[in-house]
């Protein structure tokens, strides 16, 4: 809390590597954009800290928002995805947690999504003593399911890690967002994210899609998209958030 009684954040990490906090300033200012959700103002950043602006409503959780609240954040998360890039990724690769997040540029979208959203994280320590075999090839069959169901999208700019727990009621009432892993990618695996952990009710849909309509069946295909979320999970912490069981479920699914 200031002097003048504003309140302040100062996020810091033990094990932060040394370029966390600049990546992180970085893309938050890459989503201040005009009629999109706010984010925090970068006061200050360092090697070891970052000093954000508090953008939480004080008294106001997003579970008890309105539908109208709801219907505000769907049109400008459209609105965010509708600045595009000509490629998928972002020309650095930055961090999702305190994982390294791939971004390496791909014209293709979905094989942007298999190569480094999903298929990245086989090859990390914890997946591979996580998961079996028969999980790995089932993980395989829906990188072929993702190939053929999901349609060319453009390269949207995404906040990266738009779970519930990363959309806030701003000071005013109006969206906000927090803790980015910014990149240029699907439209709908952002989406997917959002509908993974519950909590956002059908109004923010209907209004996103008002203002960036999708292609017909989007609505089916976004728990394919929950396969990154799972593996990136499971390569971090391995089955700690008991993430084996409902992707061995979505193979199933899909098979």
């Amino acid at each position: 809390m200031t002097d003048a009684g504003e309140s302040i954040i100062l996020k810091q990490h033990a094990h932060a590597p040394a370029d966390w906090y600049s990546l992180e300033a970085e893309g938050l200012r890459l989503l201040d954009r005009p009629n999109c959700p706010r984010v925090p103002k970068v006061l200050a950043v360092g090697e070891a800290f970052l000093l954000l602006e508090d953008v939480a409503h004080r008294d106001l959780q997003p579970a008890a928002a309105s539908n109208v609240f709801w219907e505000a954040f769907g049109r400008s998360l459209a609105h965010l995805h509708r600045h595009t890039a000509s490629l998928h990724g972002f020309d650095h690769d930055n961090y999702l947690g305190l994982m390294p997040q791939h971004n390496g540029q791909m014209a293709d979208g979905r094989e942007f999504f298999i190569e480094r959203r999903v298929l990245r994280y086989l090859r990390e320590p914890l997946a591979e003593q996580t998961l079996t075999l028969e999980d790995r090839r089932g993980v395989e069959r829906l990188c072929e399911r993702i190939r053929r169901d999901v349609p060319d999208q453009p390269a949207s700019l995404c906040h990266g890690d738009l779970w519930t727990g990363n959309m806030l009621v701003g000071p005013a009432g109006n969206p906000a967002y927090i803790d980015p892993a910014v990149h240029y990618g699907l439209a709908e695996a952002e989406l997917s994210l959002t509908r993974q952990f519950s909590g956002v009710p059908d109004s923010f849909y209907d209004a996103y899609i008002e203002v960036n309509p999708l292609e017909t069946g989007w609505e089916s295909r976004l728990p394919l998209y929950e396969l990154k979320e799972m593996l990136g999970l499971i390569a971090q912490f391995g089955d700690e958030h008991e993430m084996v069981s409902p992707l061995r479920q979505l193979i199933r699914r899909f098979s």
